[in-house]
């Protein structure tokens, strides 16, 4: 998949937050929990995490067919009929888990109500009341609005030119650094081989001329 990093780096954000619950975080000042709930409505905050969710859950089965049949297409142990078997079973058990964890997931998270719960928490924390009647002035404007629809979409895009631009570099450096390693445990390997090799010769006893 060309996008690997940025799917598993967004299920990875997704499901650690999910993990957060209301009962962690301080509840704000009436007035101005109710200021950040009219901000919460303005940015469609439960309406995009749901859509976010239903995005990277698309995206994890075709994430998992492509890694276990790469691993299974390039087992140097297996034959082309094993492999070609290997792989065609691999994609039922993943079908197969992939489904019951999206039914337990949708069973135990309700990813809306936790973003609505993170929003509410991190704006009481690092805005004031008077800077969320700002934010809700602005995000009632047309500009504001057209931002809030947008930004999900800049994002992504951001982040999948990023990747364009970095990965052939990490790659490149990867190599790098591994042929690095990989020199240097050769040569302490055969270091002692040379360090040995004299005492070697010198243990050995000229045979007496006859």
């Amino acid at each position: 998949m060309k996008y690997q990093p940025l799917v598993l780096t967004s299920l990875i954000l997704l499901f650690g937050a999910s993990s957060v619950r209301a009962q962690d975080t301080a509840a704000a000042p009436p007035d101005k929990h109710a200021l950040i709930m009219q901000l919460v409505e303005l940015m469609h905050i439960r309406q995009n995490a749901q859509e976010m969710q239903k995005t990277m859950i698309t995206q994890l089965p075709k994430y998992l067919d492509q890694t276990l049949g790469e691993s299974l297409i390039n087992d140097p142990d297996l034959t082309a009929a094993e492999r070609k078997e290997a792989v065609a079973q691999a994609k039922k058990s993943a079908n197969r888990t992939f489904k019951r964890f999206e039914e337990l997931y949708a069973k135990k998270i309700d990813v809306p109500e936790v973003a609505e719960e993170i929003t509410i928490d991190l704006y009481d924390k690092n805005y004031t009341a008077e800077e969320i009647t700002d934010l809700i002035t602005f995000y009632k404007s047309p500009t504001g609005q057209k931002t809030i629809t947008v930004m999900p979409k800049l994002m992504q895009d951001a982040m999948q030119i990023q990747m364009q631009r970095i990965a052939p570099v990490v790659q490149s450096i990867m190599q790098q650094v591994t042929k690095e390693e990989a020199d240097r445990v050769k040569q302490e390997l055969a270091a002692p081989a040379k360090k040995t090799t004299p005492a070697k010769k010198a243990a050995v006893k000229k045979a007496p001329a006859k």
